[in-house]
């Protein structure tokens, strides 16, 4: 780890007097500033329960990822980080901005290192990986409604695509269920969608069946196109499924991670049919609105902006628009 972490301008340093130290002892400085110790102390009394809904998950948060934050500096710079959004989101907008400045730097540094980790992950790291992963995606989709006012802000699409490229191999670890599950921390990653529900409601199940038929319709002459969009569209009605039983933010960001990147690929590009299954995510995340701090509102938004951006052209697959904007009262 680093001798010292950025302090920011209202973060003055600690340091323990020499004075104040018995003469055989060495002179001692903390390696943290006041800002970083206000803000892990948020994040093991408030900010994990934020994180899963699972109890027996709620003291891996609030104990063991911290703990386990020692080892891994990615790890402790995105525990601070999304501690200091969830700061910046209980202050007013000119004291809020110190924090969501303080949360960026950690993101920012905690970039490489995350990176380094992905590329050599293994039963020893992946606690730490899947941590980190869900905190970047409760992070990023925080972020815009905390900036709000700044003009010069990424939107919902722009951060979600962030969180697509950042999370870029966390696939990787479902290659290891089996050794990971027998080591981690986290009582429910052994069998991850052994609690989903079977079937959902009509409607949510109507939607469904139309986005399907939709893929089949347009991706008829490209195998690999629509394998790709198949596979999209039924790993967001597992998460659907996921959710509806266990009620958790988990099943919700999971998709973000699990999609494969050739879908990513076609939301960069904007193409019409993976915008409408992102706005269908939309609703999924728009279930959090009111019960987790970092999705405030974020449902709405993101498909606000996926609209704002069909709206440009012919909207494409209007009447499969109408379940996620009534589900959101857009």
């Amino acid at each position: 780890m680093p001798d010292t972490l950025p302090a920011s301008p209202s973060s003055p340093q600690v340091s323990i007097s020499p004075n104040a130290i018995p003469s055989q002892s060495p002179p001692v400085t903390t390696h943290y500033d006041l800002r970083s110790l206000e803000l892990m102390h948020k994040f093991s009394t408030e900010t994990y329960y934020s994180l899963s809904s699972d109890a027996l998950d709620h003291r891996v948060w609030q104990t063991a990822m911290p703990r386990k934050a020692l080892e891994f500096d990615f790890l402790l710079d995105g525990i601070l980080s999304i501690a200091s959004l969830h700061t910046a989101a209980t202050k007013a907008p000119l004291e809020a901005r110190s924090y969501i400045d303080t949360a960026l730097e950690y993101q920012n540094r905690a970039l490489t290192p995350f990176r380094h980790a992905l590329n050599n992950i293994s039963p020893a790291n992946c606690d730490a990986i899947y941590a980190y992963s869900l905190i970047t995606i409760a992070s990023r989709i925080a972020t815009p409604h905390l900036a709000i006012g700044d003009n010069e802000g990424p939107n919902m699409i722009e951060n979600i695509l962030h969180v697509f490229e950042l999370l870029q191999g966390t696939t990787e670890i479902s290659k290891m269920t089996r050794a990971w599950s027998s080591q981690s921390s986290f009582p429910t990653v052994g069998d991850y969608w052994a609690p989903a529900a079977k079937c959902l409601d009509s409607e949510t199940e109507e939607a469904f069946s139309r986005l399907t038929a939709i893929n089949n319709q347009k991706n008829s002459t490209l195998p690999e196109a629509h394998r790709i969009t198949d596979e999209a569209i039924d790993l967001l009605r597992r998460c659907f499924c996921r959710y509806s039983t266990m009620k958790d933010p988990g099943s919700v960001v999971t998709w973000l991670a699990v999609v494969n990147r050739r879908f990513v690929d076609m939301l960069r590009g904007l193409e019409p049919l993976s915008l409408l299954i992102l706005g269908h995510w939309g609703v999924l995340l728009g279930q959090l609105d009111g019960k987790i701090w970092w999705a405030s509102n974020s449902g709405r938004a993101l498909v606000t902006d996926i609209l704002g951006v069909c709206g440009r052209g012919a909207v494409e697959y209007g009447d499969a628009w109408v379940w996620p904007k009534r589900e959101l009262r857009l």
